[in-house]
Formats: structure tokens, sequence, C-alpha cells
């Protein structure tokens, strides 16, 4: 089954008939957090990996453009009974665009059971646009259930709930600059050089070796600068790294080591690194360093007793104090078992390129992977840059271990066509 958020703008006959003169042409995105609630009954059929489908639209009559998105999010890859509570709070984290408003529209929200054939509308709600907090502000918001449409045992709907928020309509920037760390070298990667990876075919997330955390600290000390004359000069592509806003790290254990150690000169100054299951590894038949293992706060855990294993000499403990990772969307398990099928890979990718697109920054970090990031490049790449000597390299091979590239991306183009330019930043190169 799939569930379907349908937000819709309706406007007064005055607004309508009156457009052309009183119609403010904007922008609406509004930005959902979670949904809350969702019968668990109505998920005791998914199959590992199914994905779940928000829309947002427009109404046609309006004779302006549709605009609708789609929010996904992977559900836990096992059947949940009725009495269960598992699942029941979608996180995705992402924004989307209503298209044209005036002040004055309500929005109306319907929790739809998409894969129905009937399409049947379990909850919905009416409200003014006007009660809609601005992001980083957020909003609850309880739905009244549609009793002819719910099953037996279904009375927790009467909780299902909507957490959003609203984007200041000349707030969100068309031009942003996304900066992509690969992690350092894992158990994984040196296995495979070795072609010795017997030993690690039962074991699954591997994490950062000794070569691995050397280049993540020889990262930190590039961010930290070079001491001329008792002064700690910064470079140009230094500056660059730390004007970033906000961090989103792989919930992998690798990438989130890289994350920790590599950006400590950063991190330790931002609000929060925000974990996010979107940016994990792609899965590739075999790929047992892409499928999880820990969930929440467990991946801090792991994390940092990983680190402690393999370099107990350090003070580990030092790295992670004074900093906020935000794991509400890890909650749950995140990950797959099974090799990613080319269109889920596809859903994934636009959740977060809309998710970079809507977040109200000019300057993303992501430590993530190399094959996502090729396969990030691949579907969003412009197709003059494409054809350079840097764009056929950024799309075929991979990044080198704590490889960073700069990429700007151009949301005034078309959909497909937003990365119009790439750097390597700092030694970074593609390798393989």
């Amino acid at each position: 089954d799939r569930f379907q958020i349908d937000f819709r703008i309706f406007f007064s006959m005055d607004a309508f008939v009156k457009r052309s003169t009183d119609f403010v042409k904007k922008h609406l995105p509004i930005y959902l957090h979670q949904a809350n609630n969702i019968p668990p009954g109505r998920l005791d059929v998914y199959n590992p990996g199914t994905i779940c489908q928000m829309k947002l639209k427009t109404p046609k009559e309006l004779k302006h453009t549709s605009h609708s998105g789609k929010f996904t999010v992977k559900w836990q890859s096992k059947k949940v009974s009725k009495s269960s509570n598992l699942n029941r709070n979608i996180v995705w984290e992402s924004g989307r665009n209503l298209g044209p408003f005036t002040p004055g529209d309500n929005v109306k929200i319907y929790l739809i059971q998409d894969s129905d054939p009937l399409k049947q509308t379990l909850a919905k709600i009416t409200i003014p646009l006007q009660s809609l907090p601005y992001f980083p502000e957020k909003k609850e918001i309880g739905l009244a259930p549609c009793m002819g449409n719910l099953r037996k045992g279904e009375s927790h709907a009467h909780h299902i709930s909507v957490t959003i928020s609203r984007l200041p309509p000349l707030g969100i920037t068309p031009r942003k600059t996304l900066y992509y760390l690969r992690h350092g070298q894992s158990v994984w990667n040196r296995a495979m050089a070795d072609k010795a990876i017997g030993d690690l075919l039962k074991q699954v997330d591997h994490p950062l070796d000794q070569m691995g955390i050397q280049q993540a600290k020889d990262f930190q000390q590039k961010l930290m600068g070079e001491e001329v004359g008792g002064v700690f000069k910064l470079s140009s592509d230094a500056l660059e790294i730390l004007s970033s806003e906000v961090v989103y790290s792989s919930p992998l254990t690798r990438a989130f080591q890289t994350c920790v150690v590599a950006l400590q000169p950063l991190i330790k100054g931002l609000k929060a690194v925000s974990v996010v299951p979107s940016c994990r590894e792609k899965k590739n038949f075999g790929g047992m360093d892409s499928t999880g293992e820990q969930t929440g706060d467990d991946i801090v855990r792991k994390g940092k007793d990983s680190l402690g294993q393999v370099c107990p000499g350090d003070n580990w403990e030092n790295y992670f104090t004074d900093i906020n990772f935000d794991t509400h969307e890890v909650k749950e398990q995140w990950w797959s078992r099974v090799v990613e099928k080319p269109e889920d890979l596809s859903k994934r990718l636009w959740d977060l390129l809309n998710r970079i697109r809507y977040a109200p920054y000019s300057r993303i970090l992501i430590v993530g992977h190399s094959h996502f990031l090729r396969s990030f490049c691949q579907h969003f790449i412009h197709p003059q840059f494409k054809s350079t000597p840097l764009g056929v390299d950024i799309t075929s091979r991979v990044v080198n271990n704590c490889g960073v590239v700069s990429m700007h991306l151009n949301f005034l183009q078309h959909e497909r066509e937003v990365i119009d330019d790439i750097r390597f930043l700092f030694d970074s190169h593609c390798i393989g």
C-alpha cells in the first residue's frame, strides 16, 4: 500500500474572478517534516523497500500550471502487524512547490491510500494558509478521519497528523552550492583492493580503517589551515567548505565517521548535523557495506566505538562533545538488504534534490559515497557540462577517498540540468 498526501489551494470566487489583478504570482513552497500515527494495519502488506508516495498540486481549474511532487520514504523492510506501533510515524523532510497563491487561501490536506483503486481518503483537514508557521518553525496538524473508509480496529486514526512548515516565497535561493565529500577508506575498500573480502561477507556497514581515519584527519587539518608566522592561513578551498550552512551525513558508519573527524572545525559551530537516509550509498549486488545495522542514536554510538577500536589511543570522546546529531529520520530501519532497483534509486535522488532545492540554505555539504555521487551527477548534470573532460569523469568514474567536489546548482534551468558547474577542491580527483 502507498499513501498520498494531497495539498490543494482553494480560492474564493472573488479571487478566481479577479485573479488577473489580485492574484499574487508567487510560489508557495511547503516543507513536510513527517506524518504521524498512520494506521499500522495499512502497512502489513508492505514488501521490503516499498515507497510511500505523497503529492502536492494546485487545482487545474485555475488555468495555472499544476505543480505536483512525490514525497518518497522507505518503510521498514518487514511486515507490520495490526497491533504493532512500528512505522506509524513517517519522516521524509523535503519540500515541494504548490504554485501561485493569494494570502487568504485555505490549504486542504488529504491522506489518501494511493494504491487503493478507489483512492480512499483516510483523513483530511482544511486550514488557513496564514496559520502555517515559517520554517524552521513547524506545526503538527491533526487530520479528521473519514470514518466510512477506516477499517475495524483503526481507532488510532483519530490521531493522524502531518507536521509541516511554510517557506518564504522569495526566500528560496534558485542558485545553490553543494559540496560533496566522499568518506575515507573503509575496511571494505581495503579488502576490495586486496581482493580479500571473504571474511567481510558476513558483516555489514563496515567502518573506516586506519588509513581512512588518517585521511579524515588530514582533511580536518586542511580546514584548520597552515601556520605561517604564528598565524593560521586558510586556503580558498577551506574557506568554501567552512562557509557551509548545513551538513547532511549518510547514516552508514564510514560516512558518519568521516563527517565527525574531517569536518570538526565546521560542525562544532553548527546547530546540528543531520543524519539523512537518502544520502546512503547505492545498494549494489553483494554490497554488504551498503547494508545498515544501527538506527537512531545507536548510529552515533557505533561510529564512536568503532573509531576507538581502530585507533584506541585517540581521545574520541572529545570529537563528539558539543555536537548535536539529528537522527530523527533514521529512528527506524532505513536500509534494504536487496539490490536497489533503478527506479527506486531515481526516486531517492529526486527526493534529495528537492530537499536541497527547498532547504533554506544556499551552501549545503553532504558526506556520502562514490556510487551515489556518480548517480546524482548522471541524473542532474547539464548536457553541455557533461561533455567536458570533468563531466565525463564525474559521471563515469568515482572520486577518491576523502575527495570533495563543489557543484553549482541552478534551479532556474530544467530540473534534469541543474548542475551546470563542478570543481574539485583541494587535491581531489577521480579514480577507477
